[in-house]
């Protein structure tokens, strides 16, 4: 069969699969990475038939792929490849069909083996399906290298990093953190192309401009430890809540075996506070004369029964007052209010040199914490390992769980792009490789914060790895329903993930 044949045969199937798919209309942000100009420094060249031509490596579109439609949202699959003799030389060519937001492009890709062996007909074979993947993904615009044969070069933009650095300079807020930004970064823009020097050094220009005509407020500088916030703890506020629904003895033993993990990371007065209260509703409930020792042995049965380790922590006799040293009463409340391990790694980093006289307590602490988040202590150990390989600065720590707090309470995309424009010009002064962690942070809060609210509490679910977290979710989940942001089929949907999830954690396995 020759190649012309079998590529008429394959561009009829691709053309059927297209008439039977249903194309899905794209985002606002599919539409602008699809046109975005193709970064310079991806762009290849190699030398044919005495002309210089330009190309992309296929990892490149694998890459763009993955970013502008989601790692499950394309596909390819390549056809029967057909070999055809040349003289002494022969070309292998192969169709190619990719698959994105409903929609079929194809193309052939071409290669010619470097020999007559088995490996080099294989080698070429995997070229031409490379080959073939790119010119099918050329096809959805720029930021595939659709304009590479322009001699204009109107396809072609600035480089990754220079693009990056214009992020940056449009983040700061005051007139001096530019100024800063400007000399910390010289060295770096040096580096670049001379029009791309031009184009920082303009962006620098404007953005002082701006600020002084536009009165920009400027940004606060990250507080070394927040106030401590009005009223009892969120945990501790939350269980006392429970506590008081409570109508029957039975419910004091699950809903102190939900909360015990993040009481855990308080305060001992509050752990005890809490306690307090259940007891006393215990009693009150179930006409108790020693509440106290029955719940605790119900919990015993209850952890034997699950082969966990003990779930209650305070006693009711650890109402005294706690002494323990200041800076790791501030470690403890810090911790507490971690809404993420992320932000618990940055959390113990920073105050590592506070608590160094208190390894073992702070350690504690730190491991009741994730334990509500749920993580394992070898989880948190690994974390730190790899953070504190990547820096060891306190103040820089300090600015990385700034930030990344700020994006964990962020709930749509706007709300991101707010805590990158906050904190924009304090993570230009971290170094590089925690700079590049904090921007892998920021692209996975704007990936999720584009997802529906519904699937961002199903990845969230499937993510826990403690039956509190799961239940904490759960909570939320309701809460949304109650606020109009889920529906209630969201809801019905979840509540099965969440049982899912609840029954592979008890049972030991993974969800």
């Amino acid at each position: 069969m020759s190649a012309n044949t079998q590529s008429e045969r394959f561009m009829s199937m691709v053309t059927m699969l297209a008439g039977a798919m249903v194309a899905r209309e794209l985002t606002n942000e599919q539409k602008v990475l699809l046109g975005k100009t193709l970064p310079r420094n991806v762009i290849k060249t190699r030398e044919q038939a005495g002309q210089k031509l330009k190309y992309v490596e296929g990892w490149y579109v694998i890459e763009r792929l993955n970013a502008v439609f989601g790692f499950d949202g394309w596909s390819f699959e390549p056809g029967a490849p057909v070999v055809t003799a040349f003289g002494d030389k022969s070309v292998v060519h192969v169709p190619v069909a990719l698959r994105a937001c409903g929609v079929v492009r194809g193309d052939l890709g071409v290669a010619v083996p470097a020999g007559k062996s088995a490996e080099a007909l294989e080698t070429a074979y995997k070229a031409a399906v490379t080959d073939g993947l790119k010119r099918a993904a050329r096809t959805f615009g720029t930021g595939f290298g659709n304009r590479l044969y322009d001699k204009a070069g109107s396809g072609i933009g600035i480089s990754t990093v220079a693009d990056e650095m214009l992020d940056e300079v449009e983040a700061i807020e005051t007139v001096d953190d530019v100024n800063a930004w400007a000399k910390a970064n010289a060295p770096h823009v040096l580096k670049l192309d001379k029009d791309e020097q031009d184009i920082i050094k303009g962006a620098c220009a404007t953005r002082r401009r701006e600020i002084v005509s536009g009165g920009v407020t400027p940004a606060a500088p990250p507080a070394s430890a927040p106030d401590p916030p009005p009223g009892p703890p969120q945990a501790l506020a939350e269980c006392l809540e429970r506590v008081a629904a409570i109508e029957l003895p039975g419910a004091a033993v699950a809903v102190w075996m939900k909360h015990a993990a993040a009481l855990a990371a308080l305060p001992a007065n509050d752990g005890a506070a809490a306690w307090k209260a259940l007891v006393e509703q215990t009693k009150r409930v179930g006409k108790m004369s020693n509440p106290g020792a029955w719940i605790r042995k119900a919990i015993a049965e209850e952890d034997a029964r699950n082969q966990r380790g003990a779930t209650w922590t305070p006693p009711e006799e650890a109402a005294a007052k706690s002494t323990e040293p200041a800076a790791l009463a501030v470690y403890r409340q810090r911790c507490a209010a971690a809404p993420t391990t992320d932000v618990l790694v940055a959390v113990m980093l920073e105050l590592a040199p506070t608590v160094a006289q208190h390894r073992e307590a702070a350690w504690g602490v730190a491991r009741g914490r994730a334990a509500a988040l749920g993580a394992t202590p070898e989880f948190m150990q690994s974390a730190v390992g790899a953070a504190r390989a990547v820096s060891t600065d306190p103040a820089a720590w300090r600015t990385a769980g700034a930030f990344l707090t700020a994006l964990a309470g962020a709930h749509d995309r706007a709300a991101v792009d707010a805590a990158m424009k906050l904190h924009g010009a304090a993570l230009a002064g971290l170094p590089d490789a925690l700079r590049g962690k904090m921007r892998d942070a920021l692209t996975s809060a704007r990936a999720t914060a584009d997802l529906p609210l519904a699937k961002r509490f199903e990845l969230a679910l499937r993510a826990c790895r403690t039956i509190p977290a799961v239940e904490a979710l759960g909570d939320q989940a309701v809460q949304a329903r109650a606020a109009g942001t889920l529906t209630a089929e969201d809801l019905r949907s979840l509540a099965k993930v969440q049982d899912e999830v609840a029954t592979a954690l008890e049972r030991g396995v993974a969800a």
